[in-house]
């Protein structure tokens, strides 16, 4: 086996693929992968590979054709992409009674902050195959967001979070929400543990913030882990997702537990060729001495380990959520600007 086939075989820990095209589902159903992620940079992305441009611009010319609107053709461009993918998956979703085979969509990020739109844009995406799953911004209105998800029985994929305060809002929400309206949908709650990363070694860069990159490098997977106990010592419900993954540290760091890490098939491919020991890392403990470091170097960090380190009106505006919310309007914008190419 490869040492993806070998994780699935013998681990609790799951892969997903993450804004793959076609053939790249493909490749990764057959290393294992359960399930799949899209977000608003996943149509930007493919456009970016030159044997598909050909494709999405056969998608984006049909829906100008009969969209006007540009903010409106590029979801419907998204979801046009999206149900191929979708196809591929129910046979797994099937199979498993819902469990597995899951992808989600994630609408326009420039709606993050309107809770009504969120869950309208969810409900319509429901409508196109079985095994959609919302995913759903921790922030406030998303946390509204969740409730309306619980309500109508969609499976959930708690994104954009970045901090203890975050996945513990996520989850208090959806058992609140379950107690009330009697459903108990799929829940993932995610940790965007590489954005995390990247953002911290940016600040640390920009603000000349001497700190060993040993340490840095350590930051995103502690906040995980303290996550994934938190979650285990409370009995929350589902299943944590590691995302935003930027190196095999990412997934490697997470293999042991019940935990399901996203990531684009580059890393896949990646992990297989450097086939490194499986081992449980997840239930590692990270040196205080490293974490006291990260929490006085770094403010963001320490927001996002520390209990109650962000209320629910701050998380929009957390750095880290901000960062990661900036690459997706990059990746829509470029979506739009080819829309407005064929106008």
């Amino acid at each position: 086996m490869t040492y993806m086939q070998e994780v699935k075989a013998t681990t609790q820990t799951r892969a997903w693929i993450n804004n793959p095209t076609l053939e790249e589902v493909d490749l990764a159903l057959a290393e294992g992968a359960v399930s799949c992620t899209l977000n608003p940079a996943f149509c930007a992305r493919v456009m970016k590979i030159p044997e598909k441009k050909q494709y999405v611009d056969n998608i984006v010319k049909a829906v100008v054709a009969v969209e006007d609107d540009d903010q409106k053709a590029a979801d419907i461009v998204q979801q046009c992409m999206a149900v191929p993918i979708m196809d591929k998956f129910l046979a797994i979703f099937e199979h498993t009674g819902g469990a597995d085979g899951l992808v989600d969509i994630q609408g326009s990020p420039y709606n993050d902050d309107t809770a009504r739109i969120i869950c309208e844009e969810s409900l319509s995406y429901s409508k196109l195959r079985p095994n959609f799953c919302a995913k759903i911004p921790i922030v406030e209105a998303g946390l509204t967001a969740v409730r309306e998800m619980v309500r109508n029985n969609i499976p959930i994929i708690a994104t954009e979070v970045m901090s203890v305060s975050q996945a513990v809002a996520a989850w208090e929400t959806y058992i609140e929400a379950s107690q009330e309206f009697g459903m108990a949908p799929p829940l993932f709650v995610t940790h965007i543990t590489g954005i995390f990363d990247e953002y911290l070694t940016k600040y640390a860069k920009d603000h000349a913030i001497p700190i060993n990159d040993e340490i840095l490098a350590q930051a995103g997977a502690a906040v995980a882990h303290k996550q994934y106990g938190i979650m285990k010592k409370n009995g929350y419900p589902g299943r944590m997702l590691g995302g935003g993954a930027r190196n095999t540290s990412h997934f490697t760091n997470m293999v042991g537990g019940q935990m399901d890490v996203t990531m684009n098939w580059k890393t896949f491919a990646e992990l297989n060729a450097l086939n490194p020991r499986i081992e449980n890392r997840l239930d590692s403990e990270f040196s205080m001495f490293a974490i006291e470091e990260l929490r006085a170097k770094l403010p963001d960090f320490r927001r996002a380990y520390d209990d109650n380190g962000l209320s629910i009106g701050e998380f929009r505006d957390f750095g880290p959520v901000r960062y990661f919310r900036d690459s997706f309007v990059a990746g829509w914008d470029r979506l739009v600007e080819r829309i407005r190419d064929f106008r």
